[in-house]
């Protein structure tokens, strides 16, 4: 009748095979790193379960990836405090990582050890006083896989 299939899987393309979506897809899962602000009062992950606007962001992802399935995401958290979550992004440990604060006189270049990242449209401002460089939270990828970048933002 029309409703009874929301999505007509005959028209879904698949990805590259050496894309970061297509090794999502294969290993049935987004691992996604959350940053943990260092200023943060309340209990991430209460009651077994992670919370806040970049897990949102993680599941929504998901839920495109996988055809409206938001539960096949692995939740990574990194503290603010340090690089460990570009290191785990420049790795490949994981896909995708939210909550990351860009500061704008600092981050647009990095080190070649890391190679590069792609950082999507801001969702949240910092509060420095508009003198001040302004950081932002967005979503970083990594810069080698366009498509996915693209995806993403």
């Amino acid at each position: 009748t029309g409703c009874d299939k929301l999505v007509d899987t005959d028209y879904i393309v698949e990805p590259a095979a050496d894309s970061t979506l297509s090794k999502i897809r294969t290993n049935q899962t987004l691992n996604c790193g959350v940053v943990v602000p260092h200023d943060f009062g309340g209990n991430i992950t209460g009651c077994d379960k992670l919370v806040g606007m970049g897990v949102d962001f993680c599941r929504a992802m998901t839920a495109a990836i996988f055809v409206g399935d938001f539960e096949d995401v692995k939740f990574i958290t990194f503290p603010e405090s340090d690089n460990s979550s570009f290191v785990a992004l420049a790795n490949g440990s994981v896909d995708v990582l939210v909550g990351g604060t860009v500061e704008r006189k600092y981050d647009f270049t990095s080190s070649p050890i890391l190679g590069g990242f792609h950082f999507s449209t801001p969702y949240y401002y910092g509060s420095e006083s508009a003198n001040d460089y302004v950081s932002f939270y967005s979503i970083a990828t990594r810069e080698d896989d366009v498509v996915f970048a693209s995806f993403v933002n």
